[in-house]
């Protein structure tokens, strides 16, 4: 079972898309449990304040 943590997002890889939006690919992680990210606190980590579309299908 994998938790959706801010230390997965920080390693999974991320890049900019067409539209010249980050992206996040969270593919083959099997993640199970979305933690509450707002309690997480990292050094130079920023709050996915330019969080603008979240997709999920199946994971």
């Amino acid at each position: 079972m994998v938790k959706l943590t801010a230390d997965l997002i920080w390693k999974c890889p991320h890049f900019f898309n067409a539209l010249k939006e980050r992206e996040l690919d969270l593919r083959g992680n099997k993640i199970a449990v979305i933690e509450n990210l707002g309690a997480t606190e990292l050094d130079n980590f920023p709050y996915l304040k330019r969080l603008g579309t979240l997709l999920i299908n199946n994971n």
